[in-house]
């Protein structure tokens, strides 16, 4: 038996969504499931993130990793701060936080554009290079770890439904509210 599914073969949180669907008989049992589903495995895996080793990693929030790798890919190590908060789906005043904090520690610097005074661009230092340069390579091994059992078709897939799932959300939060 797997260790992520119970003696029948369901997942945990199968029966709780069988509980919603006997109390609402109108509730989509199969759209339950697959909401904690996700939910579940979002959370395990940002858990198995935090405590996953990750040299370079250590002192840094799980935004800060992201802000900084978001740099350490990009051409000249550098973006603008807009293009991280969209990366990041996060608000500007978050990134300038965040910027402030790695700025603080030395790893980022910033920059005004010199084309157009409204952007500004992080910019990782050499410090937030080499920390990059230990970070990066872990986290790369962290994912490989995580989907090594998926086969490329699949994981093609697993990416289209999550797409096909994240858009149909995304969707919902610029909707109007409806109300019963």
């Amino acid at each position: 038996m797997r260790p992520d599914t119970t003696e029948d073969g369901q997942y945990p949180g199968a029966l709780s969504a069988r509980r919603y669907a006997d109390k609402y008989p109108w509730a989509d049992t199969e759209a339950i499931e697959t909401f904690f589903a996700l939910a579940k495995t979002f959370n395990i895996v940002l858990t198995t993130l935090a405590r996953y080793p990750m040299p370079g990693g250590a002192g840094l929030s799980r935004a800060q990793h992201t802000f900084l790798t978001a740099l350490y890919v990009a051409e000249d190590n550098s973006l603008a701060l807009s293009e991280i908060a969209r990366e990041m789906n996060v608000t500007p005043t978050y990134v300038t936080k965040l910027s402030d904090a790695l700025e603080a520690e030395g790893l980022v610097e910033r920059n005004a554009s010199r084309s157009d005074r409204r952007v500004t661009y992080a910019r990782l230092t050499l410090d937030g290079l080499a920390r990059c340069g230990e970070l990066v390579p872990a986290f790369l091994r962290f994912i490989a770890e995580i989907g090594n059992d998926l086969s490329a078709p699949e994981k093609v897939e697993l990416r289209r439904l999550l797409n096909a799932y994240t858009s149909r959300a995304g969707a919902m939060m610029t909707a109007p509210q409806q109300t019963d």
